[in-house]
């Protein structure tokens, strides 16, 4: 059984990894509030399958697009081993757009690998 907290904590911190180094390739004015990205990722929890997930990675694109508007590009994989050395068991892209609220403005999410 997957545990939840666990998943979402691990996940997390690979979220602020990529936070924390993006200011080196984009200005600080383009990365989206902690809030939004949490947003972002908490739907993509909502509409993945981990289930048998031992490891999810989420990578995070930011960009500006209006003042207090952001679109993120979140690629997630998910993984059956902990450290999420082998392949991925499922591999997902999602666009989420943002403006500081409850809840996305845009959100689609796409299994890599599925016909659209």
């Amino acid at each position: 059984m997957i545990n939840r907290k666990q998943l979402v904590a691990g996940g997390l911190a690979v979220i602020s990894y990529f936070a924390i180094s993006a200011p080196a390739v984009a200005e600080v004015s383009d990365l989206a509030p902690e809030h939004d990205v949490n947003l972002c990722v908490a739907e993509v929890q909502d509409n993945a399958d981990y289930s048998d997930a031992v490891y999810v990675r989420h990578d995070i694109e930011s960009t500006k697009r209006r003042r207090s508007v952001y679109a993120l590009s979140i690629e997630t994989s998910v993984y059956a081993d902990a450290d999420g050395s082998g392949a991925p068991m499922r591999e997902y892209k999602a666009i989420c757009v943002v403006r500081g609220g409850e809840k996305p403005v845009v959100f689609r999410i796409k299994q890599k690998g599925d016909a659209a």
